[in-house]
């Protein structure tokens, strides 16, 4: 709960200084890419974002955290599985560049140690779901149109 605290903390300041910047707007512009289209850009698409984000959150932890491990942890251990789906995760996010790959794959390390340490789905759930709004969130302040 407490790392979910700090991470809204700093994604929400990261949405002011987008809104207060026009060199970091330029930045996340930049950052955001050719997955430009996927971002919400208008407030009704942010609303419909949070909804993307929980869905996100909660179907793929429960695919890759959750199922994954399971079925391939007969074979190779918890460990193992974990490892095989961290690079899942990762690869499943190619859409997004090498650098989008990269990301998840840190994302997907940090998400099986929560899994690890609690023994639920639950916290990396909601991790994941926030680190999914706050992109949207960021990106939206760069990129909104209304």
């Amino acid at each position: 709960l407490v790392f979910l605290a700090a991470l809204a903390a700093v994604q929400i300041a990261n949405y002011f200084k987008v809104r207060r910047s026009e060199k970091v707007r330029e930045l996340v512009r930049k950052t955001v890419g050719f997955v430009e289209p996927l971002v919400p850009h208008r407030a009704a698409e942010m609303r419909w974002f949070v909804v993307v984000s929980l869905t996100a959150g909660i179907c793929e932890e429960f695919l890759y955290r959750g199922y994954l491990i399971w079925a391939v942890g007969s074979y190779t251990g918890w460990w193992g599985a974990a490892a095989f789906s961290v690079v899942a995760f990762a690869v499943a996010h190619a859409y997004q560049g090498r650098r989008g790959i990269l990301t998840a794959g840190a994302l997907g390390v940090l998400l099986t140690a929560v899994v690890a340490l609690t023994g639920s789905l639950a916290p990396a759930m909601a991790v994941h779901a926030w680190v999914d709004f706050g992109s949207g969130m960021i990106s939206w302040g760069a990129l909104r149109e209304d």
